[in-house]
């Protein structure tokens, strides 16, 4: 599945997806994409940790859906939140995952439409 990606977190490959639905919850937690971005910015580290957490989980469960629903081998859940399982030292490479997902999987829907659009005929 080209539209899935990996996030690798305790020795397992846990599938996450930027699917429509998680673009959805995202929208709901934060108010907006912009609103995400300034949490992830945040001086405040309690705002930037539950940022990455909520982020996280939308992506994760969303990928666990899309994953299953293909019949694929999933990992069990976290057993906590993710950012207890990171450390400090690697939240830069974190964040700059979650911006490549967001991105690639914003870029390919793009792409997916106007392939489309161009193959529909004029009525």
């Amino acid at each position: 599945m080209e539209k899935l990606q990996y996030f690798e977190i305790c020795n397992r490959r846990y599938p996450v997806i930027c699917s429509f639905a998680a673009i959805a919850a995202l929208d709901e937690r934060f108010g907006s994409m912009e609103a995400m971005n300034e949490a992830f910015m945040s001086k405040k580290p309690s705002s930037v940790v539950r940022a990455f957490d909520d982020a996280m989980e939308i992506f994760l469960a969303e990928g666990r859906v899309y994953a299953e629903a293909y019949g694929l081998e999933v990992p069990p859940p976290l057993p906590c939140k993710p950012s207890s399982l990171v450390h400090i030292t690697e939240n830069d490479k974190l964040f700059g995952f979650i911006q490549a997902l967001m991105d690639s999987d914003t870029r390919r829907e793009v792409e997916t439409v106007s392939k489309n659009a161009d193959a529909t005929p004029d009525r």
